[in-house]
C-alpha cells in the first residue's frame, strides 16, 4: 500500500505535486527530500566541500550556493538567508532562468517567516519570468508545498499562494498539466475550506478537463484525488473518476489502489442509501485491503462496512464488524496520531461512539440477560474509548488499565453509583451502574444545547446571583433525572462527563430547590479503568509538600491569601514549604524527589487547559510545564512511592475548553497520583484559602472519611453559612460565600476514598 493512498487530503495532494515532475526537474529545485528526517549539518558540510573543491561551473556553483540558501531557510536562519540570497539576487540578474530560482527561494523564505503576500508576489515574479515548462513546473511546486503547508491553518493563505501561479479560466500557461491538475485539486481544497463553493467547482472542471483530455497521463492515484475532491463538494462527477481510479489500479495491478476506489465507490452507494451496491462494493475493498496487509484500510472499510449493515437493520453483524473495527484500530492508532493529530477526533473516537451506540441500540429490546450483557459491553467500550482518550491527550502509547469487574470485587463501589455521560452529538447517552447493575437512557438534548445551557450557567454563576437556577434545574433534567431512582440510595456520585458536559459543574445542579452535593458526594471522572485503587486521605503525621506564590511575579499578580493557605495547612500537618523565592523550579525537583509525601498542595498560578503542552504551574522562575512536573513527581527516590493526593488550588481549568478537565485527569494519572484537585474558574482567594484548609482539617479529624465526603462536607457548610469571609477591618459584616459562585467549581478527579 503506498503512502500516498492513505494519508490526508492535503498530504495526499503534496505527493501528487512531487509524482507531476519528472526527476530531472528536481535537481535544480531541492537540495533534499521534503519527508524524511534531515541532518542539516551533514547538508551543509557537503555544499562547503563541494564549493570548496573548485572546478565546478558557473552554473554548478549557483546550484550549490542556491541549495545553501534553502538549508539555511528550512533551520530558520532567515538573517543569514536573507544576505545570501540578496547575494544570489545580484548574480542572477542579467540570467531569467537563475532569476526564477531566487524568486522561489525569496518566496520560500517570505512564506518560512509569515509573510504570505510576499511570498505570493515572489511567486507570481518567478512565473512572469519562466520561459520554460520545466521553470514554469518548479514555480507551481514551490507554491503547492507552501499552499499545502497553509491549508490546514489557512485556507485563505494557501488560496493567494495558488492564485499566485494558477492561470485564470481559460488562461494559457506553461505549467505542465500534471503539475497544473495537482495545483488545481490543492485549490479546490482551499476554497472548499474557506466557504467558496463555486471557485472550488471552477478549479475542479479545469482538473477534470485535463484527466478527460489526456487520460493515460494519469495514474489511478491521481484519479482518485480528483474523484475525492469531486466528493468533498458534492458533485456526482465523483463516481466517474473513481470507477475510473479503480480500472486503472486494476490495469496496474495495484491491490491497495484498487481497494481504496472500491472503498470510495462504496461510501457513495452508503450516502445515496444503496444498501446492496454499497456492502458488495466494501466487501470487495476489505479484501483487498486484507490482500496487502493494509491494516488503516482493513479498519477504514470494516468500520464502513459496519455503518451499512446498521442501514440494513442488521444490528448483529454491524456489531461485530464495528468491533473489528476497533480491534484493527489498536494496531497501528499510536503511529497514526504521531502524524496527524487530529486523527483521534476524526477517527477514533467516531468509530468507538459507533460501536457504543449499536450496543446501546441493541439492549433496548433486548431481554433482560442480553440486555446486561450489552450494557457491560457498552460500558467496557466507552472506558476504552477514555482510556484511548487519555492517551491522546497525554502523548503516551500505552497506560495501565483496571479490570471494571475486579473493581466491583474489591468494594470500590461500595455506596457509590458511576453515571457515563456520552455525547453522540444528537443527544447526550446515559448509563448509571450501581453495583452489578446498569440502566440505560438517552437524553434528547443535542451536544449543541448541552454546551450553550452549561455556558449560560457558568455565566450566570460568575454573577454571583441567583439567574443560574434555571439552567441548573434544566441540565439536571437532562442528565441526571431520567436515571433518579438508580441513584436512590448512593452515598458517592462519580460523574463520567463526555464532550460539552466536562465543563459542567455539577455539585451546583439543582432539583428542584435541592443541590446535587446535598444528595451526593460528587466525584469526576475519567473512568473507572484510568482510576487508581487504594484508601487515601489516611495521612496520620506524614509531611505534605506545599509551594506556591503569593507576591507578583513576571506579567502575574500577587495571589492575596497564599501565605495565610499554606501557614495554616502546615499548622495541620507537617509539611516541606516553600513560597515565593524558595518556590522555584528546581526547588521543587530537589524535594519531590528526595521525600515521600502523601499529598502535594500547590497554591500558585497556572492553568489546566485541553493541551497538555499549555498546562502549566507558575515558579519563581518561570512556568512549570504540567508534564514536567508529572516526571519530576515519578523520578528520584520517591518512584515506587504513590501521591494519594495533587491539589492545584490557585490553577483553574481553560474557560470554554471542554478538554480541560480530562487535563486535570491526566494531571494526576502522569504523576502516578491517584487524585486531582483544581477549580473549574478562578475563586475569591478567601474562599480559596477557607476551602481547603477546611477540608484538610477534616481529613485529619475523621480518618474514615473520603476525599470525596470531605469535599461535600465543606460545600455544605458553605451553603449553610457556616464558613464565610472575617469580617472588614471598616466593621462591615462578614462577606457571604453560599452562593455556589464560592464553593461549586473545586473538581476531584480519579479516586475518591
Amino acid at each position: 500500500m503506498t503512502f500516498f493512498a492513505t494519508c490526508r487530503p492535503a498530504a495526499r495532494l503534496a505527493l501528487l505535486l512531487l509524482l507531476a515532475w519528472p526527476a530531472a526537474g528536481l535537481g535544480a529545485a531541492d537540495c533534499r527530500p521534503d519527508d524524511r528526517p534531515v541532518d542539516y549539518g551533514a547538508i551543509t558540510r557537503e555544499l562547503d566541500e563541494k564549493l570548496g573543491a573548485g572546478g565546478l561551473s558557473a552554473e554548478g556553483v549557483f546550484d550549490l550556493r542556491a541549495c545553501r540558501v534553502q538549508v539555511l531557510i528550512d533551520q530558520g536562519e532567515t538573517a543569514a538567508a536573507e544576505e545570501a540570497l540578496g547575494a544570489l539576487q545580484a548574480e542572477a540578474a542579467a540570467a531569467p532562468h537563475r532569476a526564477v530560482r531566487t524568486r522561489l527561494l525569496a518566496a520560500r523564505l517570505a512564506a518560512g517567516s509569515g509573510r504570505t503576500p510576499a511570498a505570493a508576489e515572489a511567486l507570481a515574479a518567478a512565473m512572469q519570468q519562466a520561459r520554460t515548462p520545466e521553470e514554469a513546473g518548479e514555480a507551481g511546486r514551490t507554491a503547492g508545498r507552501l499552499a499545502g503547508a497553509e491549508l490546514p491553518r489557512r485556507p485563505d493563505h494557501a488560496t493567494l499562494l495558488l492564485a499566485a501561479v494558477l492561470p485564470a479560466t481559460g488562461g494559457e500557461t506553461l505549467l505542465p498539466v500534471k503539475v497544473e491538475f495537482a495545483l488545481r485539486l490543492l485549490a479546490a481544497r482551499a476554497a472548499l475550506a474557506g466557504g467558496d463553493r463555486a471557485a472550488a467547482r471552477g478549479h475542479l472542471d479545469r482538473a477534470e478537463q485535463h484527466a478527460a483530455e489526456t487520460p493515460a497521463a494519469f495514474p489511478a492515484d491521481a484519479l482518485l484525488a480528483l474523484g475525492k475532491g469531486l466528493q468533498e463538494a458534492g458533485l456526482p462527477a465523483a463516481r466517474t473518476w473513481y470507477q475510473a481510479g479503480a480500472a486503472a489500479a486494476g490495469q496496474s495491478g495495484d491491490a491497495a489502489l484498487l481497494s481504496l476506489a472500491l472503498g470510495r465507490l462504496g461510501h457513495l452507494d452508503e450516502q445515496d442509501g444503496t444498501w446492496e451496491n454499497a456492502l458488495r462494493q466494501t466487501r470487495a475493498a476489505l479484501f483487498h485491503a486484507q490482500a496487502v496487509r493494509d491494516q488503516e484500510l482493513v479498519f477504514t472499510w470494516q468500520w464502513q462496512q459496519a455503518r451499512i449493515l446498521r442501514g440494513m437493520r442488521q444490528l448483529d453483524g454491524a456489531v461485530a464488524m464495528n468491533r473489528m473495527a476497533v480491534e484493527t484500530l489498536q494496531g497501528f492508532r499510536a503511529d497514526r496520531i504521531a502524524v496527524d493529530p487530529d486523527f483521534f477526533r476524526t477517527t477514533v473516537r467516531p468509530a468507538y461512539l459507533d460501536l457504543a451506540d449499536l450496543l446501546l441500540t441493541k439492549a433496548r429490546d433486548a431481554a433482560p440477560d442480553e440486555k446486561a450483557a450489552l450494557l457491560r459491553q457498552a460500558v467496557a467500550t466507552v472506558e476504552l474509548l477514555r482510556s484511548d482518550e487519555l492517551k491522546d491527550y497525554l502523548k503516551l502509547p500505552c497506560l495501565p488499565v483496571n479490570d471494571l469487574d475486579l473493581l466491583a470485587q474489591r468494594d470500590i463501589l461500595r455506596d457509590a453509583t458511576v453515571v457515563y455521560l456520552i455525547d453522540f452529538d444528537d443527544r447526550i447517552g446515559i448509563v448509571a451502574r450501581k453495583g452489578d447493575t446498569l440502566v440505560h437512557s438517552d437524553t434528547p438534548v443535542s451536544t449543541r444545547q448541552v454546551k450553550a445551557e452549561a455556558f449560560l450557567l457558568a455565566e450566570s454563576i460568575s454573577r454571583v446571583d441567583d439567574r443560574f437556577r434555571e439552567s441548573a434545574r434544566r441540565l439536571y433534567r437532562w442528565l441526571l433525572a431520567p436515571l433518579e431512582a438508580q441513584l436512590a440510595g448512593s452515598r458517592v456520585l462519580i460523574v463520567v462527563p463526555d464532550g460539552a458536559t466536562r465543563a459542567i459543574p455539577f455539585a451546583a445542579l439543582l432539583d428542584g430547590d435541592r443541590y446535587l452535593i446535598e444528595k451526593y458526594a460528587v466525584v469526576m471522572n475519567q473512568g473507572l479503568s484510568v482510576t487508581t485503587a487504594g484508601e487515601g486521605g489516611r495521612y496520620g503525621s506524614r509531611r505534605f509538600f506545599l509551594g506556591g506564590i503569593s507576591e507578583a511575579v513576571a506579567s502575574f499578580n500577587a495571589i492575596p491569601r497564599v501565605a495565610e493557605e499554606l501557614q495554616a495547612i502546615n499548622g495541620l500537618y507537617p509539611a516541606d514549604l516553600m513560597r515565593d523565592r524558595q518556590f522555584t523550579t528546581g526547588r521543587i525537583k530537589e524535594q519531590l524527589q528526595g521525600g515521600s509525601h502523601p499529598v502535594v498542595h500547590l497554591a500558585s498560578h497556572g492553568q489546566i487547559s485541553g493541551d497538555v503542552a499549555d498546562s502549566y504551574i507558575l515558579t519563581w522562575d518561570g512556568k512549570l510545564n504540567i508534564a514536567d512536573l508529572s516526571a519530576i513527581v515519578k523520578s528520584g527516590e520517591r518512584q515506587n512511592e504513590v501521591i494519594d493526593l495533587i491539589t492545584l488550588s490557585a490553577c483553574s481549568t481553560a474557560v470554554g475548553d471542554d478538554r480541560a478537565t480530562l487535563g486535570l485527569a491526566g494531571v494526576a494519572l502522569k504523576a502516578g497520583a491517584r487524585s486531582a484537585i483544581a477549580s473549574l474558574w478562578n475563586v475569591d482567594d478567601e474562599a480559596t484559602e477557607r476551602f481547603f484548609v477546611t477540608f484538610y482539617d477534616l481529613l485529619r479529624n475523621d480518618r474514615q472519611l473520603g476525599k470525596a465526603e470531605a469535599i461535600r462536607t465543606v460545600q455544605r457548610q458553605y451553603l449553610a453559612g457556616e464558613i464565610a469571609a472575617a469580617p472588614s477591618a471598616a466593621g462591615g459584616p462578614a462577606r457571604d460565600f453560599t452562593h455556589p459562585f464560592f464553593w461549586a467549581p473545586f473538581v476531584l478527579t480519579g479516586n475518591w476514598e
